[in-house]
């Protein structure tokens, strides 16, 4: 029998994640948990088609040109569309919510990476299949800007996470993106069109969207491997991803707590591997009591963090466990301190898991730093540090990450206009 025109929406959309997942299971590697292979120099091993600029440029070819100045009536209706859009989006995947359905015209029409469909109940069954569904759960959208311009429309820049659920490993599927919203003369949304920052063709049906997609769905083996050899320390840092595109990913970090030894006293494999020692010996572990003032034993973490200010001169810094901050025992050794590190912007290359580079040499460390730079500047963002050369390496049992703490400018952003 015919179905409802909802059942379609989530019909077809179960059909292209049926298609990811025979992708999937027809793709995973065999030789996922080779350890990483050691390297000596400054960084020490703990254990074993691009976008174009800024997004708000690449919106600007899919706008209407910025000569079609919004009437004041287009103006009033968008002034209430942002309020109203800055209210719903942040709770528009909590299931509880209801969202505003008479925001939408009857005949509001969707465009993304994976679909194209018209109607406000196909419209409903699509955010529906998000929210709880045989294939996803726990969505949760985070709205990080919403902006008027100056031809009518309306920008949101956002992150839309949800765990799909058909998978036992029940993997995290994480998009950054824009939407646009276009308006009819009552002040209706009649047309919704996202883009995805990991992406260049963001045409409906896209196999890079789909190739993106399963990209994700892929169980982490290496990252299971590593844990059931070895045992897995807890990652103890939390934050949003507020941006996703190739080689990158933008992170706004929670405020966590470290113990760290002195400033720039890394330099070598010996001082590497004494100052690991100070802060195993602090915190503890099967093999040693903590020397720590209150002999208390403390969770092994990760990641371990390595801060190099571009000199080749090194620290590092242990990640205390969310039950410890705030009364974390103190060092008994004077080269260790304890210290809050505040909530902070960090881009991010992954140089974790199956098929990378995990060597840490000195080489790769610096190709990742200069493919990292060259991706922070293509997202409209600038280096934190004044001279632009300090990072972090963010040291995992199962590979690395670069960090480079960043700053937002007005090119990473929705902007008043299309430019």
């Amino acid at each position: 029998p015919r179905g409802s025109k909802g059942e379609v929406a989530v019909t077809m959309a179960g059909l292209r994640c049926g298609l990811a997942m025979l992708l999937v299971l027809g793709s995973a590697p065999t030789d996922a948990f080779a350890p990483p292979g050691p390297s000596f120099g400054r960084f020490q091993v703990q254990a074993a088609p691009r976008l174009r600029g800024a997004h708000i440029e690449r919106l600007g070819g899919a706008l209407p040109s910025a000569t079609r100045m919004a009437t004041e009536a287009q103006q009033s209706n968008q002034e209430v569309l942002v309020r109203e859009l800055k209210e719903e989006l942040p709770q528009l995947m909590d299931a509880s919510y209801t969202p505003k359905w008479d925001l939408y015209s009857s005949k509001v029409k969707f465009v993304d990476p994976l679909n194209e469909f018209d109607g406000v109940e196909k419209y409903k069954s699509n955010i529906q299949l998000l929210k709880d569904s045989p294939l996803f759960t726990d969505a949760q959208m985070s709205l990080h800007d919403a902006v008027g311009q100056d031809d009518g429309t309306v920008i949101t820049r956002w992150t839309l996470a949800m765990t799909f659920k058909a998978f036992p490993w029940r993997p995290r599927v994480t998009f950054t993106g824009t939407s646009t919203y276009y308006m009819d003369d009552d002040g209706k949304v009649s047309k919704h069109v996202d883009m995805w920052d990991s992406i260049d063709n963001q045409s409906p049906f896209s196999l890079q969207a789909l190739q993106d997609l399963v990209g994700q769905l892929l169980p982490d083996v290496t990252k299971r491997g590593v844990a059931a050899i070895k045992g897995g320390a807890a990652e103890e840092v939390t934050y949003t991803v507020v941006r996703r595109a190739p080689g990158i990913e933008v992170r706004r970090y929670d405020e966590f707590e470290v113990v760290e030894t002195e400033e720039e006293g890394v330099y070598s494999k010996e001082t590497y591997n004494e100052a690991k020692g100070l802060i195993r010996d602090y915190h503890g572990d099967a093999l040693a009591d903590p020397t720590n003032k209150e002999k208390k034993q403390l969770p092994v973490t990760d990641p371990v963090l390595q801060y190099d200010k571009g000199s080749g001169l090194t620290n590092l810094a242990y990640v205390h466990a969310t039950s410890v901050r705030g009364k974390a025992p103190a060092p008994a050794d004077g080269r260790l301190s304890v210290r809050p590190w505040g909530a902070s912007l960090v881009a991010v290359k992954d140089v974790r898991g199956y098929g990378k580079d995990r060597t840490r040499s000195e080489a790769s460390v610096q190709s990742g730093m200069d493919d990292l730079r060259k991706a922070v500047a293509a997202e409209g963002y600038l280096a934190a540090d004044t001279n632009g050369e300090g990072f972090y390496l963010a040291n995992y049992a199962d590979g690395y990450e670069l960090w480079l703490p960043v700053e937002p400018t007005a090119r990473s952003l929705p902007t008043r206009s299309a430019q």
